[in-house]
């Protein structure tokens, strides 16, 4: 949502939160808002549900989005977007092969159609081949992995291995980072109610970890809701979205470097993913956190959207486009830039929304 939420909310349809019985006092909103028979305008993409993430494959015109709720008629946890047309499928994966030796505690592949799909990110070997990751809630806490290759006919996943989860993390989101990956938690278990989190106070943090030291809490990591998260090669640094306080936090992985926090204006950042130029591109919400959380993952979540382009170099924000909500769409928890156009993608929903144009070159 990367909220990532990544709601609270949101994370009580995995199999782990469905055990919890955190409760929030929020009535469920949207009741008079659109149903999934609602048709589709030119300004959308409809056949997702529930993309609480999403991520364009390079400057091709496909992307991959994820479904954060278990859906019957489908065999995997993933849709195919094609931006051009406007048009998304279900994207099937080959789960045939053994994990790879770098996943050796993985319990081995799981029934796709038990997946329930979180944050991903993609991590580039060539232009037309990478590796896939995903926060999986269903069947087991974990990141799934897949060998991702591109086509014509647009992306093929094959698994190769998963990493599961640790039982003290609220996974939210996933950045590859060199030698293993980075995690964002979302809150902490002795947050009854996440009511830091809704204060905007520290309540998550960044867990890493590496095929040779397994997982570790990244120190000085507690922000408030840790949320989006992606590595940047040119600095070695992560970017931390707290959604609680509306923050980004730069924490290098180089020894001794100083972390820094910049203040983003009128948004709940959620996901955040790198561009081919090396610009960040954040989706988020508008609103009070409690209302948004309370949203869950029914129908449309009525909070505007905001969209945030952020300069790495000049550490600013250059872009920053609002939406408003509609009877059909609201809430982005993550967006894709394409032919000039931010597209938003919702936790909430099942459809994908034009939420305006960028002016950058």
């Amino acid at each position: 949502m990367q909220c990532n939420h990544r709601t609270v909310a949101k994370k009580r349809s995995s199999s782990r939160y469905l055990g919890q019985s955190i409760a929030f006092g929020l009535a469920l909103l949207a009741t008079q808002w659109a149903s999934a028979a609602t048709p589709c305008t030119d300004a959308q993409i409809c056949g997702l549900g529930n993309s609480e993430d999403a991520v364009r494959l390079g400057t091709t015109q496909w992307a991959i989005a994820t479904r954060l709720e278990r859906d019957p008629a489908m065999t995997s946890g993933f849709y195919l977007i094609d931006l051009q047309a406007r048009r998304a499928s279900e994207l099937v994966t080959d789960d045939s092969r053994p994990a790879d030796t770098r996943f050796k505690a993985c319990p081995g592949p799981m029934d796709p159609k038990k997946l329930v799909t979180h944050g991903l990110d993609v991590h580039w070997l060539s232009p037309a081949h990478g590796e896939l990751y995903a926060v999986n809630h269903g069947g087991r806490e974990s990141i799934e992995v897949y060998d991702l290759r591109l086509g014509g006919d647009g992306a093929h996943l094959q698994w190769i291995g998963c990493v599961v989860i640790p039982a003290d993390t609220l996974t939210n989101a996933v950045a590859f980072v060199p030698g293993g990956m980075a995690v964002t938690s979302f809150g902490q278990r002795d947050d009854k109610d996440l009511a830091k989190l809704r204060k905007g106070e520290p309540s998550g943090f960044v867990a890493m970890w590496s095929p040779e030291k397994g997982w570790h809490h990244l120190p000085n990591t507690q922000f408030a809701g840790n949320n989006g998260i992606a590595w940047n090669a040119g600095d070695n640094s992560l970017y931390v979205n707290g959604w609680g306080d509306g923050t980004l936090h730069i924490v290098p992985l180089r020894p001794g470097a100083a972390a820094s926090t910049i203040k983003l204006a009128d948004i709940h950042p959620d996901n955040a993913h790198f561009l081919p130029d090396g610009k960040l591109l954040i989706a988020g919400q508008m609103g009070k956190p409690g209302v948004i959380m309370g949203c869950g993952l029914g129908p449309v979540c009525p909070m505007d959207s905001n969209v945030v382009l952020f300069d790495v170099h000049a550490r600013k924000v250059i872009e920053q486009i609002s939406a408003k909500a509609t009877p059909t769409f609201g809430a982005a928890s993550t967006a894709i830039l394409f032919d000039h156009q931010y597209w938003g993608t919702s936790f909430g929903g099942d459809r994908a929304e034009r939420l305006g144009a960028s002016h950058q070159p």
